[in-house]
């Protein structure tokens, strides 16, 4: 299971480190997106400069000691937060772009960011190693079980 853990670092670090550069990129655009998100008027420019640093360092940490949980829990951490965000603004009915990657993609927040956010942050789960007492044939069924459903809330929420 060291390897399945592992594995869910190097991916979760991939995408911290995408996120960040997209974040790096599109600095002008950036505040406005964090402002659509509910982010207080007062801290955008600190969460703006902030955020791609503070993921680039997680992304460092989950590869750089392998063996600590703390790099999966901050992303966990920030996964979690920026969901919370993106639920909050969901419900008030405000259609904004995403600010996850930067002006890398103008799409929506919707549901499907909630359940892509929901994967990243099992995947973070995973990268603590907490499924060192499963069997990978439970992680391997969990797995499938868990994109099943998700197709299947991704097509009826259209």
């Amino acid at each position: 299971m060291a390897a399945l853990a592992w594995a869910a670092r190097l991916v979760l670090a991939g995408v911290l480190v995408a996120a960040a550069v997209a974040k790096l990129r599109d600095r002008d655009g950036l505040p406005a997106r964090l402002e659509a998100l509910a982010v207080p008027a007062e801290a955008v420019p600190a969460v703006a400069v902030g955020l791609p640093v503070v993921e680039l360092l997680v992304a460092v940490g989950l590869v750089a000691w392998p063996s600590s949980v703390i790099p999966t829990c901050v992303a966990l951490g920030l996964l979690i937060l920026f969901s919370v965000a993106v639920a909050s603004t969901l419900s008030r009915g405000v259609e904004v772009p995403c600010a996850c990657f930067g002006g890398a993609s103008d799409e929506p927040i919707s549901a499907r960011t909630i359940v892509r956010n929901a994967w990243l942050v099992a995947l973070a789960i995973v990268g603590t190693g907490s499924t060192a007492g499963a069997t990978e044939l439970a992680v391997v069924v969990g797995t499938a079980i868990l994109a099943a459903v998700t197709i299947l809330v991704l097509r009826a929420l259209g």
